[in-house]
């Protein structure tokens, strides 16, 4: 239960590019909160529209 109430890391599948107040931005919101895990932004329509040379960029909180 320890794995999934304090993971190392998270994938946020379909996270939105909009940032700062209002944006309802997952990946902010859990930075702020002091998530301090390896964070994995997924953005399905930023990957149809080029290729990115990283499919998956990672953050560090």
């Amino acid at each position: 239960m320890k794995n999934f109430m304090e993971p190392e890391s998270v994938g946020l599948i379909g996270i939105t590019r909009k940032t700062g107040g209002g944006s309802f931005n997952l990946m902010e919101n859990m930075i702020r909160c002091g998530f301090s895990g390896k964070i994995f932004p997924v953005n399905p329509e930023r990957e149809a529209k080029g290729p990115q040379r990283d499919r998956l960029n990672e953050y560090k909180g």
